[in-house]
């Protein structure tokens, strides 16, 4: 046990110095309870309604009787594990009363801050007893928090996916859905500071469950931040974009990789080499299930609904618009069958999903800060000239690697 020498001050209210006293380390770890309402029900879904690790938190103060201040608060958590450490010297049980505030210090220097429209975090507090003798103690709080839940979600992405990402400041914006809040669950582009490392999230109460639409917007940040400047995400071909629409090349590009992002966090196995499956539950009106790694049948869904987990199609672009005999041929992006400029999500998904994790394609499989390092290598792009840029970037096996993973899944062009 670690003991350390302390000055106990104003035990019970005494006004004197207590005599010098040995003092115990105690670990106290924050979490709280998240509930997640868009798992995927598959062996490799990862972040399950449970109690989770409050990663990096702020622990505002730490009180005995409800007004006596324990030193060494406030501070960080852990980034990793969000405990964090007091010594403190006690003859009998005592009850205190831990205060926690919705931001945080994460690895890499990054920050997170979650908010309602106030736009500054919310505190938390909740009571807990320790006993003498030290030792490692977990406090749960006993009622969920909205934004003590979206911080852990959001803190664990930061530590699962970060590659280039660093020293960045991130700020997500909880509002309740009404009329006036109909353009959240985005970017607010229009906030980014990016000379001072500054991101915003705009995540509606609808969806601040949903841990693969929240990592989605995630996503977006972290490509914006880990190579700025570069970004084209033009997404105004046609009436919006979705999964499974034709959409300019930059716009399927962009929009994988967010949805890349989010089930690279959410499923394990992701980096253990083979050909490993992953799965991604979407937002769509009946909450999808889509397979990421491969399709794996021959759907090309006429109506929402009339899918399931293994269906849809690989190539869906190719296959499902850019087929004149197909539902949903499209003659103005894919004049006979060529849908050069133009892309499917679905299909960029996949392509990022295989070009991070498939060991069957040429090359080693690139980790995170490579897969920055690799998109920065296309030096910018224009609305539909993605695959060009981002394949004229890379020389030798990644070369080979992406072009391998483009014409696996429908992204490449002639």
């Amino acid at each position: 046990m670690n003991r350390k020498t302390s000055i106990l001050l104003g035990v019970l209210g005494a006004s004197t110095l207590a005599t010098p006293a040995l003092a115990d380390t105690y670990n106290i770890c924050v979490k709280v309870p998240v509930t997640i309402a868009d798992e995927t029900g598959m062996s490799t879904d990862f972040g399950l309604s449970g109690d989770w690790k409050a990663r990096g938190i702020y622990i505002e103060s730490m009180k005995y009787l409800g007004w006596l201040f324990v030193q060494g608060v406030p501070q960080y958590a852990d980034p990793n594990t969000g405990c964090f450490s007091v010594d403190l010297n006690l003859t009998s049980p005592a009850s205190y009363t831990l205060t926690v505030q919705s931001q945080g210090l994460l690895t890499k220097g990054n920050r997170l801050q979650v908010h309602n429209s106030s736009g500054v975090p919310s505190s938390y507090s909740t009571s807990f007893t320790l006993s003498p003798g030290g030792g490692t103690y977990n406090v749960v709080w006993g009622a969920q928090r909205i934004l003590l839940r979206m911080y852990a979600i959001y803190a664990y992405a930061h530590v699962a996916f970060s590659g280039r990402y660093d020293n960045e400041f991130l700020h997500v914006w909880w509002y309740p859905d009404n009329a006036t809040n109909t353009a959240c669950n985005g970017l607010d582009k229009s906030s980014f500071d990016w000379n001072n490392d500054v991101g915003h999230v705009c995540i509606r109460d609808s969806s601040d469950q949903r841990k693969f639409l929240m990592v989605h917007e995630y996503g977006h940040i972290n490509l914006e931040a880990a190579i700025p400047l570069h970004q084209t995400d033009d997404c105004t071909y046609g009436a919006g974009h979705g999964m499974r629409s034709i959409e300019y090349n930059s716009c399927g590009a962009m929009e994988g990789w967010a949805s890349f992002v989010a089930t690279d966090v959410w499923n394990t196995g992701a980096h253990g080499g083979g050909t490993p499956p992953g799965w991604l539950r979407y937002w769509d009106d009946v909450a999808t299930v889509v397979n990421v790694a491969s399709g794996a049948g021959n759907t090309c869904a006429a109506v929402k609904g009339d899918d399931s987990p293994t269906t849809y199609r690989d190539k869906y672009g190719d296959d499902c618009i850019g087929d004149p005999n197909s539902f949903g041929y499209d003659p103005a992006a894919c004049p006979n069958g060529d849908c050069d400029g133009y892309a499917v999500e679905l299909d960029w998904l996949r392509t990022w999903w295989d070009y991070h994790t498939d060991d069957s394609l040429a090359g080693s499989r690139p980790g995170h800060w490579q897969l920055h390092t690799d998109v920065d290598a296309a030096g910018g792009w224009s609305s539909t000239d993605f695959w060009d840029q981002m394949l004229g970037g890379l020389s030798g096996q990644p070369y080979l690697r992406l072009l391998g993973a483009g014409n696996r899944n429908g992204s490449s062009e002639p």
